[in-house]
């Protein structure tokens, strides 16, 4: 599985409900057109041909590129991957695989889209829609509302993303319920032989994308090196942006709105932006940038740093390398985003600061720095929190008993006559 979030949250809560039940994946496989079956600890997973989903792709956005450049106006809330036509074989032959098993919950992540084939495809089992984003707060209302009121349970990986959804469907608030993301405590967790060396140094895990603020946290690093003048600043993660129709022309935060800016054709992307705003040569000198690290090896750069930094200017829907840096005992610094502060004390577990405000940043980080008792503090404070809260195990717990799965009774679906 894909070392993001939602390939995490599927592999881990996946290999945990396998224990007391039969779990299968059904996932896009990119393998040429070759169906593949495979099983490991306990999860069967199919892997399925995504070939002419990704032709059909290509050429939609070619339509929709020549759309524009003919000056036709699009619906941002009615995007490209909100229609049925969207990964529309992928889906189908995933559906058909799940009818021939029998299942009786389906579990589907994020695309709203997917909801009408499986349920004309399993007009018996319960399926339950799983939000990693606020899409459902965002999207198009009444292309929503024929998607949920074909799913029996409605969840999101945080109070944010849930509280947001019910307020504008409140006729899903007795069928929704918040299963969080999660943390591997086994690979995660504080260990003071990887304490930091040398100079402070802050961290930054996760996509180099426009709207996790990158650009914000380089200006505050320019400010940073003023105060403390030995602080290293290290960036781990790929600069992937995120589709500009997923996130910024559906957001109407103004801030977001702005991240437009690192899109057009005529403007050198993030990724060159990114490396332009690199600051002057004292501070520019002091940052590196590390594209790609496993997982494995992520515990010993959370604990070697200083302080963890998640500068996003979105509304995150959790943060799960807040989550990560907090179990390895490190104090952070992020927004006050979406659902970060249901799990980031401000003052307790770190410092949280306004959305893309730099002078904002910038003191934060300099703060925690220069008091090395506030650091150990909040590191160990914010240790104890997850650790009590945001195992994988807890999370496996919560979904088994919100779908009401404990021994062995399964919910009959509320949707038969669909």
């Amino acid at each position: 599985m894909r070392a993001d979030s939602i390939g995490l949250w599927i592999w881990h809560v996946a290999r945990r409900l396998a224990r007391n039940h039969q779990v299968t994946v059904c996932s896009r496989g990119r393998t040429s057109g070759q169906r593949l079956e495979t099983e490991c600890e306990g999860v069967a997973f199919i892997l399925l041909p995504e070939d002419i989903d990704r032709r059909s792709l290509s050429w939609s956005r070619r339509r929709r590129r020549l759309g524009r450049l003919l000056g036709r106006r699009s619906r941002p809330e009615s995007p490209y991957y909100l229609d049925g036509g969207f990964y529309c074989n992928y889906i189908d032959q995933s559906a058909q695989e799940i009818a021939r098993h029998d299942v009786d919950i389906i579990s589907l992540q994020n695309f709203s889209n997917q909801v009408p084939l499986f349920r004309r495809r399993n007009p018996g089992a319960g399926i339950q829609l799983h939000m990693h984003c606020n899409w459902l707060a965002q999207l198009s209302y009444e292309k929503l509302s024929y998607s949920l009121d074909r799913v029996d349970y409605v969840s999101g990986c945080s109070e944010f993303i849930v509280n947001s959804a019910v307020e504008r469907f409140p006729a899903m608030a007795s069928k929704s319920f918040v299963v969080s993301n999660g943390y591997d405590d086994s690979l995660f967790n504080p260990n003071p032989g990887q304490a930091g060396r040398g100079d402070p140094e802050i961290l930054f895990v996760g996509r180099l994308s426009p709207e996790k603020g990158i650009h914000v946290l380089l200006e505050a690093f320019n400010q940073v090196v003023e105060h403390v003048p030995d602080a290293r600043l290290k960036l781990i993660g790929h600069c992937h942006s995120a589709p500009r129709e997923f996130m910024v022309d559906v957001d109407r935060d103004p801030l977001v709105r702005d991240l437009a800016r690192f899109y057009h054709r005529s403007d050198p992307g993030y990724y060159e932006s990114f490396l332009k705003s690199i600051p002057s040569a004292a501070a520019g000198s002091r940052i590196q940038w590390i594209a790609d690290t496993p997982q494995s090896e992520l515990p010993r750069a959370y604990r070697e740093a200083a302080v963890f930094v998640f500068p996003s200017v979105v509304n995150e829907a959790f943060g799960m390398p807040l989550v990560e840096a907090m179990a390895c005992a490190r104090p952070v610094v992020s927004t006050f985003s979406g659902g970060v502060p249901e799990f980031v004390e401000n003052g307790k577990h770190g410092i949280l600061v306004n959305k893309g405000q730099v002078n904002e940043l910038a003191q934060a980080l300099v703060d925690l720095l220069l008091d090395d008792v506030k650091r150990r503090e909040m590191g160990q404070a914010g240790h104890l929190s997850v650790r009590q809260r945001f195992s994988w195990e807890s999370m496996a717990d919560d979904l088994e008993n919100a779908l009401n799965l404990q021994n062995g009774h399964v919910p009959v679906s509320t949707r038969l006559n669909k």
